[in-house]
């Protein structure tokens, strides 16, 4: 069964207009997972998972780095992503909370559900 997801902001101020189309989008996924994005402060962008994994290529989905899976693997398996600071090149690596992520310039943090 697939559960919605929004994307949660933080911070204050006025909104451009890609960031007001952005609080509306909703993604839907299998693990029913919310992302983040990073306040000013903090550059780390957070996913919160309901479940007790999200693999790679579906958190990189759902933090709206790559549009659709292929571009996942293929980034993926290129050697362009770590995780907890080590080269990863299966898109099937199951990220945990705690674990984080990074490709190009975007780091990620896998958070547990409040909720579990």
């Amino acid at each position: 069964m697939h559960s919605g997801a929004k994307f949660l902001f933080s911070g204050s101020g006025r909104l451009s207009a890609t960031e007001r189309l952005r609080r509306e989008v909703s993604v839907r996924t299998l693990s029913g997972a919310a992302a983040r994005f990073p306040s000013k402060k903090d550059k780390t962008m957070k996913i919160e998972i309901k479940d007790d994994f999200i693999k790679l290529g579906q958190a990189m989905k759902l933090a709206g780095l790559v549009d659709e899976g292929v571009e996942a693997k293929y980034v993926i398996q290129n050697g362009e992503v770590s995780v907890n600071g080590d080269t990863e090149t299966r898109r099937g690596r199951k990220l945990v909370p705690g674990d984080r992520f990074c490709w190009k310039d975007n780091e990620v943090e896998i958070m547990g559900s409040s909720n579990n």
